[in-house]
């Protein structure tokens, strides 16, 4: 009976072989029917060797086809969305990528097609492309590019670091040429001029558009570098808030955290308030903020941001403020900050260098420091040129310049010290100088030196523990271990192992050895007074090789126990004779007299005293009368001497002007040696005396007769 089925037009089942057999009222027959069927089946199985042909060569360009993205839609909607996704294939524009042949013409071409709209993707090789600069946004992992290096960092770089190519991995995501992110939203703001960018880190270089060459490495590390260029930062929120910073390296947690900040508001500054609930806490006992107040009252004011009000609980009168924000990276240049916290506060400055935990930490507006060692230069607010070496050097000093500090706590509690170098431990610790910068120009070296000294200026201490106690003293030098440890007085020079003055009056010179029992130095000057007294022998380095003054300076007088000593050893001389009768008839001539010196009477006037002697010049010419050179003979000297000159110094630089000025007019001088003059004289009556005694035998041996 077989299968039966209803008919179209009447309604009535019948036989379905008869329908099945007949389309559009035509008959076919089982061997018709059967090769229909298998003609299609042929065209089916052409159509799937024909696609797995085609799906297999689009695989080859844009990656394996089996990861295409969704499964909804035609396979051609999902192709063309998975090469919206993946972008131009730098292959179907010619590329070759054997890392010989010219690929640039297959790259801009992309680029062109590209119009800045879509990424381009690199399959795996290596691809010549260094004849023209770069633009797209490029991905494919085993991809690399031997590229041309930007002329920016030609510019920049020393030459040795020049280069006209450059080799650079590609990633998984599209990247504008010569960046690499890694982490969660790292780069992802960054436009085609930026290049140069590493980051690894969640929201490092979170909003970097076109900076260049910079480096981020931990979590928010340079979060709000935009623009900025040749930046390496390391560690979390190193470089974090701040906007303006260029040339700067920050390796720690919180290193150069707000360098560059356009609001520096102080409640946002964690080593200032407690962030957690805002209390003030200058007036907390132990706390570096209550430290700093008290050395420096007004410190509250000085911190305070230009154009900010004082934030809550903090007692800033200072309106207007005390620092302002930067406002260009010009103003944050060149810094290095290594260590947590390091240049933390950092709002403007440039060329600073902080190594250490809290190194130049509370650094606002400094310039051209350095700071190594932890807590060093904490606390160096507004400071310039300032170097500070050993934990805890320059930690409270707030607005200091040009100081040189070496030795862990040297100069710790300074507040405005300037133009200082101390070196050693704990050297001028607690010292502490004022608002006028009384607190300068000293040289200190020595473990302890200056410790408990609170002031003074232009001291030169070198030793250890020297003027440990010398509290307000200036412009003292003392040299030696111990010297002038209690001294407080000025202009003095200490000199000796624990030499010590027995007084704190100024302007004393103090030369001892303070272990050797006596009771008076060995070297003693009152400069103020212009005496100086010797514990010792005084004589030259050589027998009979130096002179006690010159012709042109001259001793006023000389005070004596006893006469002087002078050689009259025969073994010494030579030519011994008598005098001659010439000489003592030249020096019979020369006659005495009174005579007052002019400059005493120049000071004293009429009561200027009479001195009685001889006159220089009188005897050359009386000897010269007799046809004899008295300059030949000791008794009577001629010395002549040039000028002496000083470089001129300028009074406001002191610096040499190149001028010199006269402080010795040349000129001559007569004089004699009285001993001498005082022989002749007594040879010369000895001579008379002899021919009177001659004459009165010669009378009275004619009168007897």
């Amino acid at each position: 009976m077989g299968f039966r089925m209803p008919h179209p037009d009447t309604g009535e089942y019948v036989p379905m072989a008869i329908e099945l057999l007949k389309s559009d009222g035509v008959g076919y027959t089982a061997p018709e029917i059967k090769a229909k069927f298998d003609g299609i089946l042929d065209s089916v199985t052409n159509l799937s060797t024909t696609t797995t042909d085609k799906l297999k060569e689009m695989a080859d360009l844009i990656g394996d086809i089996g990861e295409l993205a969704g499964d909804t839609g035609s396979i051609v909607d999902t192709i063309k969305k998975e090469l919206n996704q993946r972008g131009i294939n730098v292959k179907w524009l010619g590329a070759v990528g054997d890392g010989e042949t010219d690929d640039t013409p297959a790259f801009l071409a992309a680029e062109a097609l590209s119009n800045n709209e879509y990424p381009i993707f690199v399959p795996p090789g290596t691809y010549l492309a260094d004849q023209a600069d770069l633009k797209g946004n490029y991905f494919g992992n085993g991809a690399f590019l031997i590229v041309k290096e930007r002329e920016a960092f030609n510019a920049t770089a020393p030459p040795s670091q020049k280069r006209d190519q450059r080799l650079f991995p590609l990633t998984s995501f599209p990247l504008p040429i010569l960046n690499e992110f890694y982490g969660k939203n790292s780069g992802y703001k960054i436009t085609l001029d930026a290049y140069g960018n590493t980051s690894t880190g969640e929201e490092s270089l979170k909003n970097l558009t076109s900076g260049k060459q910079n480096t981020a490495i931990g979590f928010l590390s340079q979060m709000n570098n935009q623009t900025q260029y040749s930046n390496v930062s390391i560690g979390g929120s190193s470089l974090a808030q701040g906007s303006y910073y260029s040339r700067t390296t920050a390796i720690g947690n919180n290193s150069l955290k707000w360098a560059g900040i356009k609001d520096p508001i102080v409640s946002r500054h964690e080593l200032w308030f407690n962030e957690k609930d805002l209390n003030n806490i200058w007036n907390i006992s132990g706390t570096d903020s209550y430290i700093l107040k008290q050395m420096n009252p007004e410190v509250e004011k000085l911190i305070q941001p230009t154009g900010y009000p004082a934030p809550q609980g903090a007692v800033i009168v200072n309106e207007g403020g005390g620092f302002p924000a930067a406002t260009s990276s010009s103003q944050v240049l060149g810094n290095t900050g290594i260590g947590r916290n390091a240049l933390l506060q950092l709002v403007r400055g440039i060329h600073n260098t902080a190594i250490g935990y809290q190194a130049l930490a509370r650094s606002y507006t400094t310039e051209k420091c350095t700071a190594i060692g932890a807590f060093a230069l904490a606390n160096n607010l507004a400071g310039k040129e300032n170097i500070g070496i050993g934990r805890n050097a320059m930690k409270y000093n707030q607005t200091g310049q040009k100081n040189i500090v070496i030795g862990n706590n040297a100069m710790g509690y300074d507040v405005f010290g300037t133009r200082n170098i101390f070196i050693g431990h704990q050297a001028g610790q607690r010292s502490n100088g004022n608002k006028n910068a009384s607190h300068t120009l000293n040289t200190v070296i020595g473990t302890y030196a200056h410790q408990n000294k609170t002031d003074g200026e232009a001291n030169v201490s070198i030793g250890a523990r020297t003027l440990l106690n010398g509290a307000n003293g200036s412009r003292n030098v003392v040299v030696g271990t111990e010297a002038g440890i209690n001294y407080t007085g000025n202009n003095s020079i200490i000199i000796g192992n624990k030499a010590m003055p027995s007084s704190n009056q100024d302007r004393l010179l103090w030369i001892d050895y303070g272990n050797d029992g006596n009771a008076s130095p060995f070297i003693y000057g009152d400069m103020g007074n212009n005496i100086m007294n010797l514990r010792a022998n005084l004589r030259p380095d050589t027998d009979a090789s130096q002179s006690l003054g010159a012709p042109s300076r001259r001793w006023a007088n000389i005070y004596a126990s006893n006469g002087t000593i002078n050689t009259s050893d025969e073994r010494y001389k030579q030519n011994i004779t008598d005098i001659p009768d010439e000489w003592l008839d030249a020096w019979s001539e020369v006659d005495f007299c009174r005579f007052k010196f002019k400059d005493a009477v120049s000071e004293k006037g009429s009561s200027a005293r009479w001195h009685i002697g001889v006159i220089a010049q009188r005897i050359d010419e009386v000897f010269k009368k007799h046809g004899l050179d008295a300059t030949e003979i000791g008794l009577l000297c001629y010395d002549k001497w040039d000028s002496e000159f000083v470089n001129k110094v300028d009074s406001k630089t002191g610096e040499f002007t190149g001028e010199t000025i006269e402080v010795v007019k040349g000129g001559f001088m007569w004089g004699i040696r009285a001993d001498e003059c005082q022989f002749l004289e007594m040879a010369l009556m000895r001579r008379e005396t002899q021919k009177m005694q001659q004459e009165m035998r010669e009378l009275k041996a004619a009168l007897l007769k």
